[in-house]
């Protein structure tokens, strides 16, 4: 091997043992958590993880070229999938199994070679595996567990019982090899000090340093020259309260005192306006030398795409020739640079991408060769620089392309759409359900993919950095994903705009177009109002309807202000109210409790200390009509469906979550509504009782002394309060949740994890 392509593999073997054992570790705390966790939702998420880690890992490994662990990986994750599937009982002996498995795995990479693990380990992993395939096989019908909040005894609602437990073991007994072939107990590897290596580090050139250092010794004559203004306030400060106090001592003002305060002022004025000069010279000064110092920290984590793309050649090659097929593999724009954060995060979607072209899009040598086309299919990685500080970055094959028709027969199959949607559905649509969760057009389930996992993991990451994502596909002809992305992370360029008397931020790389229109220039196609803009005929949606406020009446109807979003044919203009202007911003996360806010993607601040929502463009796309959903987008809030201040109808949140209490409250009172909260069921009661009275109470389930349920049936039984409203919202979504909450008396149930403002609105205009 030649001395490069060892620095290589060393490089990748460096980035992928970092990675695993994240990923190891979080699998193993999964499943500690599943032996605690009394919640079978709860148990439901820590399977989810664990299983989108093992499938991860998995496929690192192959990058690798670790065929042990990928081999151990698979058959890890094929127990996760049952679990899933609920053909598979968690118990103690399986728990035990696992925490083996990753023990082993962690052997293998940590404390041995792991491109050639000793004799002794490759046995011990070889039987894990069986006894892993034989647990895997070892499938029954699921029984259902109650959730946790249901007032059900915890013994009943346990994910691992005492009795599931012991059932468990001896289910297992049968299967456990004899006394003679018991492998020695696995435990996990330890971090010793050989394992520095794994810190996280880069390299960065001298020069980059030497600029940072004379940009930051330069500051310090910033800092001198605020200083300077700063003791020149004070001298004018001063000068003030000397003349206050002359004023307060009552003396009689002579000319020649008028005179010399008329003089004191005036020079205090010119101080002033010098000042005021100075400071103007002083925020140019450091705005530059603040923008250079942040262009020239970011080139320390900017890498080229190279970095991330090394091993693909190999993964290709690897993965078609274990499937008898000729790819190669081509890179374009690999010397681009990109934020280090964004290329870890590019780096899964990238690799399942791959892995689908060379698994679902590539024919056989045979069959394309039978097709006309070349015997060696292609695909194609290229990356390019696009305008506002963006990147394209676009995967494409030559293979046989989306099977349409297989693609809505598997939605159908499991769900997620109905037959007579499969009747209706246009080919777009129906090229956006390969990114839904667990669906796959396979029937079986390949080493490489078929689980349908991959694709929903790609929209997931991208649109968590912000970025969109398309795909086109032509049969026999081959499919492109493309996907937008920023450069680099937390600022951007941004937009602000003005929607009723609310603002709200859209990044600028999301936004096509913003224009000013007659009001004329308007027409009428369908019921719905549309633009025609370079030739393409565009439907216009008031983007005050998408988000549930009212709009600016006082606007003249002669001028009409769209900002245009999407691309090609599935372009959308939003109706605004002002466009304020373009300026960078910073990125704020919204938090855990608001992982998912639809038409929202974070916040900003501005100068002036504003926090301002940023919208989501695929969202407002989504709302608009332009995907799937469809939430009232041309649809405008009606005048007079907010109340007015002062009569504004009183509701009533009930949360024992600060957080939970603090979002309901601020998203209701954004409408007018007039809100208390209340920390648990008993409190809620306390303050009904004290004669307080409500239009509606949205109420959550599971909170301790009184839960939801309870409170709801308190409610229902006391004629003062029977005939209130109350919505439960909830992170409890099966049926029979829903069903006990609507038997206790419930008008409405919202689950959290779908929660959305308008829909929220809508039930509260409904029910008060």
């Amino acid at each position: 091997m030649a001395a490069m392509d060892q620095e290589l593999v060393k490089r990748l073997l460096v980035t992928f043992l970092g990675e695993a054992r994240e990923q190891l570790e979080t699998i193993s705390a999964n499943l500690i958590e599943l032996e605690r966790t009394q919640d079978e939702a709860h148990a439901a998420e820590l399977v989810e993880v664990a299983y989108r880690c093992t499938h991860s890992l998995k496929g690192s490994a192959r990058i690798v070229s670790l065929p042990l662990v990928e081999m151990l990986c698979q058959t890890f994750e094929e127990c996760f999938a049952n679990v899933r599937k609920g053909t598979l009982r968690i118990d103690r002996p399986l728990l035990d199994l696992m925490h083996d498995t990753t023990g082993i795995i962690e052997k293998i990479l940590f404390d041995s070679a792991p491109e050639a693990p000793p004799t002794a380990l490759k046995s011990q992993a070889i039987q894990l595996r069986k006894r892993l395939e034989e647990a895997a096989k070892r499938t029954q019908e699921p029984a259902p567990v109650p959730k946790s909040g249901t007032g059900e005894p915890a013994a009943e609602k346990s994910v691992l019982s005492d009795e599931a437990a012991a059932a468990g073991s001896a289910a297992a007994k049968p299967e456990s090899p004899a006394p003679a072939e018991v492998a020695p107990a696995v435990t996990p590897g330890k971090w010793e000090p050989h394992h520095t290596i794994l810190v996280e580090t880069v390299r960065v050139p001298a020069e980059r340093l030497d600029s940072l250092l004379i940009q930051a010794e330069e500051m310090v004559l910033l800092k001198l020259a605020l200083r300077q203004n700063v003791v020149a306030l004070k001298e004018v400060i001063d000068g003030l309260a000397l003349i206050r106090r002359t004023c307060e001592t009552g003396r009689s003002w002579t000319k020649d005192a008028v005179i010399e305060l008329d003089r004191t002022l005036a020079g205090m004025g010119k101080r002033l306006l010098t000042l005021k000069k100075s400071g103007e010279e002083e925020y140019h000064l450091a705005a530059g030398m603040v923008e250079n110092l942040i262009q020239d920290a970011k080139s320390l984590i900017m890498f080229p795409f190279s970095s991330l793309t090394e091993g693909f050649p190999k993964l290709v090659r690897e993965m078609a020739r274990e499937q008898g097929k000729e790819v190669m593999f081509f890179l374009s724009g690999e010397t681009i640079e990109l934020d280090r954060r964004i290329l870890q995060e590019l780096k899964d979607p990238l690799v399942h991408m791959v892995r689908n072209c060379v698994d679902h899009g590539m024919e056989s040598p045979q069959d394309r060769l039978a097709a006309g086309k070349s015997a060696h299919a292609k695909i194609q990685i290229g990356i390019s620089v696009v305008e506002n500080g963006k990147a394209q970055v676009i995967v494409q094959d030559d293979g046989r392309g989306i099977d349409i028709a297989a693609v809505v027969s598997a939605a159908v199959n499991k769900g997620v759409i109905t037959s007579e949607h499969a009747v209706t559905i246009t080919e777009a649509e129906a090229i956006q359900l390969i990114f839904h969760s667990g669906l796959s057009s396979r029937g079986e389930v390949s080493a490489l993919s078929g689980r349908g996992l991959g694709l929903a993991i790609v929209k997931e990451r991208i649109h968590s950095l912000g970025g969109t994502l398309s795909v086109n596909s032509i049969r026999g002809q081959g499919t492109s994903f493309t996907m937008v992305i920023p450069l680099t992370l937390a600022k951007f360029l941004g937009i602000q705009i003005r929607v009723g008397k609310r603002l709200f931020a859209v990044p600028t790389l999301c936004v096509q177009r913003v224009c000013r229109l007659s009001g004329t220039e308007l027409k009428t196609v369908g019921n719905r109002e549309t633009i025609v803009l370079d030739g393409r005929t565009i439907p216009v949606v008031p983007l005050a309807g998408i988000l549930g406020i009212a709009a600016d009446k006082s606007n003249s109807a002669d001028l009409c202000i769209l900002m245009i979003l999407g691309s090609g044919d599935d372009q959308i203009a939003f109706k605004l109210d002002e466009v304020i202007g373009e300026d960078d911003m910073l990125v704020k996360k919204l938090g855990p409790q608001l992982t998912r806010v639809r038409n929202v993607s974070g916040a900003t601040v501005l100068g002036n200390g504003t926090v301002v929502p940023i919208l989501n463009a695929d969202d407002l796309l989504v709302s608009a009509g332009g995907g799937h959903v469809v939430l009232h987008a041309d649809r405008p809030v009606a005048e007079g469906s907010v109340p007015n201040k002062g009569t504004a109808k009183r509701i009533m949140v009930v949360d024992d979550s600060i957080t939970s209490r603090t979002l309901l409250k601020n998203v209701i009172e954004s409408y007018g509504y007039e809100v208390q909260t209340a920390r648990d069921g008993l409190d809620a009661l306390a303050i009904l009782q004290e004669g307080d009275t409500f239009d509606l109470a949205t109420i959550d389930i599971e909170m301790p002394r009184m839960n939801g349920f309870e409170l709801t049936a308190r409610l229902r039984a006391d004629e003062r309060f029977s005939r209130l409203p109350v919505v439960l919202i909830t992170s409890l979504d099966s049926d029979e949740d829903k069903k006990k909450g609507i038997d206790a008396g419930a008008d409405a149930y919202i689950v959290k994890s779908s929660f959305d403002q308008s829909n929220l609105l809508d039930i509260i205009r409904k029910l008060t």
